[in-house]
């Protein structure tokens, strides 16, 4: 799963996915991420125990 891809680099992925194993074409899903999309920079991951919850909370809902 990748999150937040810009929808560019998701084109681009796209044409490269054939290339790809079957395994590897399966699990090369795009989704989005509201708390990450959020975030400006990555360090409240690491320093607030509030927004790495919420991060853990959201991707476990969106991991299958």
């Amino acid at each position: 799963m990748i999150l937040n891809l810009p929808f560019v680099l998701q084109a681009f992925v796209g044409l490269l996915k054939p290339l790809f194993p079957k395994s590897v074409q399966e699990r090369l899903v795009f989704k989005r991420a509201p708390v990450l999309a959020g975030l400006t920079e990555l360090t409240p991951l690491a320093t607030s125990e509030r927004t790495k919850t919420s991060f853990v909370k959201e991707v476990k809902t969106l991991l299958p």
